[in-house]
């Protein structure tokens, strides 16, 4: 989350991508292999939306 606060890329480990659908204009990053963060950035601001495995975030 602090690269996120501070403006930075996240590293690659971290799997961010754009989402699509109900989700669009939001990111999602992989804390663990199945615990991901759902969020929206913008120019001044973070909004940390949605945290929990794939199943209890998509299905």
């Amino acid at each position: 989350m602090t690269f996120l606060i501070q403006g930075e890329k996240l590293p690659d480990i971290y799997k961010d991508h754009k989402l699509k659908g109900k989700f669009k204009n939001k990111r999602e990053c992989h804390i663990e292999p199945d615990w991901l963060l759902i969020y929206e950035f913008g120019e001044n601001y973070v909004i940390f939306e949605r945290i929990g495995s794939h199943a209890e975030l998509f299905e």
